[in-house]
């Protein structure tokens, strides 16, 4: 399979540590936040303006989520196919987190730009540490 992706940092490491774990596990009111989201703090700094439930963020409030690592995450939906046939075959997108890793919670689907909840969310924000 051969597949291009437009815009994704080849070195997710460097951005290691660029988000605020602490309000991907629901907690918003951490003051320390704008440290590790130095500079992708807000959601005009984000570049979002609407959120998950479809109504306008306030430019001037905390990103949620906020910092780098999550402004990378690629939020379209892909489909692939087997070249031989034709046919569509199907990507699993349930089950795939690891059970060692933290369970992101939802802070106000309101006001936030992305659904902090989703698998695929949570294997990104899943680093590697560098070697």
């Amino acid at each position: 399979m051969y597949l291009t992706v437009v815009g994704l940092p080849q070195n997710r490491v460097s951005l290691k540590g660029q988000y605020s774990i602490k309000q991907l596990m629901g907690d918003n009111s951490v003051a320390d936040d704008a440290k590790s989201c130095i500079g992708y703090y807000s959601n005009h700094q984000m570049g979002r303006v609407v959120s998950i439930t479809g109504l306008v963020l306030n430019p001037d409030d905390k990103a949620i989520p906020c910092g780098r690592l999550p402004l990378a995450y690629p939020k379209g939906d892909f489909k692939v196919y087997n070249l031989e046939t034709n046919m569509q075959v199907p990507v699993r997108t349930e089950g795939i987190v690891s059970p060692i890793l933290p369970k992101f919670s939802n802070i106000d689907p309101n006001k936030q730009w992305l659904d902090l909840t989703d698998p695929r969310f949570a294997n990104w924000m899943d680093v590697s540490p560098s070697k």
